[in-house]
């Protein structure tokens, strides 16, 4: 297995070679791997191999798409079934997913009360150690963070298959730009709505939390006009493992909103 940091070589040279024709890529590999004949020869053999499948050169959505769909065929697993149940609550429907987990609408099935949550689980496949950390790890952000615009943690568990889940608050809203559209609200009232947002940010920031993935689809708006904020999967606590998930070479973001930092692979503060 290689290890993080050769990774993140290979990763950050092969993307500077797939930005040169392909006559001027020996002369850079010649330049930058040196003594590395190895790390050459890998380097090497990933631009050989795309160039056979016309993976480099296609459109990665293109190249996705059969792997996604492999992905979701081969995702059984018993927990997304409806009327399962995980914990206490019983599983109603899918309300989305995400890259390392599903997130279903579940009730309580206890008879103690009612209440209705967010419930995620890790996606059958998923399950590696590096997700399953991640996880854990947003869910011991969310219980960390109390505030009015940040969707809240009601509960968290192991189910019976070692697969871990939490439960979250259910926010009913619209998108934060579909919720401004659809209104065609005022500049001062889109204001207040951006305002929302920084006060949520920056009670998370005070809690020592940067979320990287804030982009619109991770802000909704209730029907009274509340932000709430979402989705700490790939948030990164600043006072645990400064190692860790911030330089990974599966760098998780959503490109059109991640920061320079994180473009470049560097340390997210």
């Amino acid at each position: 297995m290689i290890e993080r940091e050769r990774w993140l070589q290979i990763s950050h040279l092969l993307d500077e070679a797939l930005e040169l024709p392909a006559a001027e890529r020996p002369a850079l590999l010649a330049q930058r791997t040196g003594g590395d004949p190895a790390l050459r020869a890998e380097i090497e053999r990933l631009l050989a191999a795309g160039a056979r499948d016309g993976a480099l050169s296609r459109p990665v959505v293109e190249v996705a798409a059969p792997l996604l769909a492999a992905s979701e065929e081969a995702e059984v697993a018993p927990v997304g079934r409806e009327g399962t149940v995980v914990g206490p609550y019983r599983i109603l429907a899918e309300l989305g997913r995400g890259g390392m987990g599903t997130v279903y609408l579940a009730e309580r099935a206890d008879g103690e009360f009612e209440h209705r949550v967010a419930l995620k689980v890790v996606k059958r496949g998923m399950d590696s150690d590096e997700i399953l950390r991640r996880f854990r790890a947003e869910r011991q952000i969310l219980a960390r963070l109390r505030h009015e615009s940040i969707a809240h943690l009601h509960d968290g568990g192991v189910g019976a298959d070692g697969t871990p889940w939490f439960a979250m608050e259910r926010v009913e809203g619209e998108p934060l730009v579909a919720w401004a559209e659809e209104r065609n609200l005022p500049l001062d009232a889109r204001l207040t709505l951006f305002l929302q947002v920084c006060g949520a940010v920056q009670y998370a920031h005070r809690n020592l939390v940067v979320h990287r993935d804030l982009k619109p689809a991770n802000v909704l708006v209730t029907g009274d006009g509340r932000v709430k904020l979402l989705d700490f999967g790939i948030a990164k606590l600043l006072d645990a493992d400064p190692e860790g998930a911030t330089r990974t070479a599966l760098r998780p973001m959503t490109p059109e909103y991640a920061s320079p930092e994180q473009l470049a692979g560097e340390a997210v503060t």
